[in-house]
């Protein structure tokens, strides 16, 4: 019938019809075909995959979005029954190592699908912390997280969020996956890993943290009140005022000035020591009008001071006065230069330690007088030698104490070039273990050092590291830029300049660098840690100014430029200050993630307290010791050890503790 109806010349509509119904059909009857083949060929391909022979550099992921580069919206999505049928690859960085990582199937399969909605900071440097937020995370559940489908540990887990630390091993833009025991969630957009490189630190503008009108021109930063922050003491040296201003919550945010006497008399010198070896810091000063030492008890240990007291066997006119243990016998004792025509250093010891002193004990007598006096070891025998100078002979000078016994040598002079001197320091510059000498002299406007070539005292030519630095009259060592040696750090007391001087290793000074350039801004500048980050901030008082000021360090990105580095090698820094009282600071740089134990050994050995013991990433690292033992009890002065287990590393250094 059907053939019939074809046939006939006049049914040539039926005839066109049923021959595109047949074209349909054969049309359909190919499209079927293909599909089969694509489908064996689909089927093919996810065999190779189930038998993990992925191109190396691409790694897998569930996807429930065909273009995977759009990030999609914010839902709760179920995965498909069987997820790994449905599968996306994509180039994956390499690890340092050269390696691919791809996450377990079996991780993802079966659980609900969600998008990471936020990631804080977005970029971050090998150990720094990123949070990332995940909804419905909650602080019970067992959570993993991979970036670039590497695992890396949790170190914080909340409602709704996850903490971590950035690894050092990887770098570079990475996506993120977290799996907890239900979801599995993604970010596609990544994260920014920079890569360290190393640069000088910079400083903010300064703050203003307190105005007076009593001209101040010195400061300590010192815990004042025991609360284990750093406060600060100010003085001035036209008037003798005095005052504290408490850090009152460790960040840099400073109390009101507690006046601990008024000014009343010029100052020549002052310092900050614990006189009476009771736990707390006293203060003790120089008044021009008679040139007797008097110092100020912390009667509470929180601040509280005492009127002055006098010690009735220190009669000369002092000319400057520095607090050590000379005699090793834990206390500290006192000790003077002094003379106006002529010149005496002498010492005082402290008997009993509890702030009462002999009479007096000569070091020498010179025909000039001398300018100032410090303690520092200068031939590694455990025991404080002595450091003077004399002004008019342009002159600095050492004397061995002998034994330990306070039997002092004749002067061993270190230089003559120093016109004006008025100050020096001893720190090991050149990363021997030997203390060398820094010195400042106002009247050639010089800033050098002395390398101390056998660790005996027996010291090299002048180095100059600057002559910028304009009638500088105070210098102090710390190291800036957290690389392991100490900077320079001073201010132009003429032009009122803040200067730090980079010490590129081994004591070579070739870079300058101005923290301030504001004119008549800072008269006395130091170097400590205010706000609790664990970087330098420097604390500066304004003569002409009246004003305390805080320039603190910043570690901010700049592109892909940033302050902190990772360290190349393993070491173990001397400890700064050396010899110290109350606390020093030990610093130490891991090349690489590691178990690390840090403890503190007597003279014979035995061990008094662990300072660190845990698993530490790779950084410059830097603990803090008060001189306490593992029961929180004072150690006596002395010659202490401390030594690091880091990995298959250990050495060991020399401090020296005083009271």
């Amino acid at each position: 019938m059907v053939f019939k109806l074809i046939s006939q010349p006049g049914n040539n509509r039926f005839r066109n019809l049923t021959e595109g119904w047949f074209v349909g059909i054969v049309k359909l009857l190919k499209n079927s075909l293909a599909i089969v083949i694509g489908s064996l060929l689909v089927y093919s391909a996810m065999s190779v995959w189930s038998g993990e022979t992925q191109a190396p550099g691409d790694a897998t992921i569930v996807l429930d979005n065909p273009t995977p580069q759009s990030e999609p919206q914010l839902s709760s999505l179920k995965a498909p029954s069987d997820p790994i049928n449905q599968v996306k690859t994509f180039p994956l960085a390499p690890t340092t190592a050269g390696t691919y990582h791809v996450i377990s199937r079996e991780l993802v399969r079966g659980r609900e699908f969600k998008v990471i909605s936020r990631i804080v900071p977005e970029s971050g440097i090998p150990g720094t912390n990123v949070t990332i937020t995940c909804p419905e995370v909650l602080p019970d559940q067992d959570v993993q997280v991979f970036l670039n489908s590497e695992p890396v540990g949790v170190e914080a887990l909340e409602a709704g969020q996850v903490s971590i630390q950035l690894p050092d091993r990887i770098y570079g833009h990475v996506h993120v996956e977290i799996v907890t025991d239900n979801v599995y969630y993604q970010r596609l957009s990544g994260l920014n890993i920079l890569r360290p490189k190393q640069s000088s630190p910079y400083f903010a503008h300064p703050e203003i943290i307190s105005r007076t009108t009593e001209r101040l021109d010195i400061l300590w930063s010192i815990d004042m009140d025991l609360d284990g922050d750093v406060d600060i003491l100010t003085a001035s040296s036209e008037n003798g005022y005095f005052a504290w201003l408490e850090n009152l919550n460790g960040q840099g945010n400073f109390g009101l000035p507690n006046v601990v006497t008024p000014g009343t008399d010029s100052l020549i010198t002052a310092g900050v020591v614990d006189l009476d070896a009771d736990g707390d810091m006293d203060i003790y000063a120089i008044f021009a009008s008679n040139s007797r030492f008097v110092w100020f008890e912390n009667v509470t240990g929180m601040g509280r001071f005492s009127a002055p007291i006098t010690i009735p066997a220190i009669r000369e006119p002092l000319r400057w006065a520095e607090c050590a243990d000379l005699d090793g016998d834990g206390d500290v004792d006192i000790l003077t230069a002094a003379g106006t025509q002529t010149g005496v250093l002498s010492w005082y010891e402290n008997i009993g330690g509890r702030g009462k002193f002999s009479s007096e004990h000569i070091i020498t007598r010179s025909p000039r007088p001398f300018q100032w006096v410090s303690a520092g070891d200068l031939n590694r025998n455990g025991y404080l030698d002595v450091l003077a100078a004399c002004v008019d002979q342009h002159e600095i000078a050492w004397y061995v104490n002998v034994n330990g016994k306070c039997s002092f040598s004749s002067p061993q002079v270190i230089t003559n070039l120093v016109e004006g001197v008025a100050a020096a320091v001893t720190a090991d510059m050149d990363g021997d273990q030997n203390m060398d000498v820094i010195s400042v002299s106002s009247g050639d406007s010089k800033i050098a050092w002395y390398r101390n070539r056998d660790g005996r005292g027996v010291f090299g030519n002048q180095v100059t590291i600057s002559t910028t630095a304009t009638g500088a009259r105070a210098v102090s060592v710390a190291d800036l830029d957290a690389d392991g040696d100490p900077d320079v750090l001073t201010s132009s007391y003429s032009d009122g300049r803040i200067l730090w001087f980079e010490n590129a290793g081994e004591g070579e000074f070739n870079t300058e660098h101005t923290v301030t350039d504001v004119d008549a801004t800072a008269r006395f500048a130091q170097a400590t840690d205010v706000d609790s980050d664990g970087d330098l901030d420097i604390l500066a008082v304004s003569f002409t100014g009246d004003e305390i000021l805080l320039f603190r360090q910043l570690s901010a990105f700049v592109g892909n430029n940033v302050r902190t580095a990772i360290p190349r090698a393993f070491r173990l820094h001397q400890n700064y200050p050396n010899p110290f009282n109350p606390q020093t600071t030990i610093r130490y740089s891991l090349p690489e993630a590691s178990n690390v134990e840090l403890v503190v050994m007597n003279a014979v050995g035995q061990e008094v307290n662990t300072l660190v013991q845990r698993y530490e990433q790779a950084s410059f690292k830097s603990v803090v010791w008060d001189g306490r033992d593992g029961n929180g009890k004072s150690l006596g002065s002395g010659v202490y050890f401390y030594r690091i287990k880091a990995g298959h590393y250990q050495e060991s250094k020399k401090m020296i503790l005083i009271r």
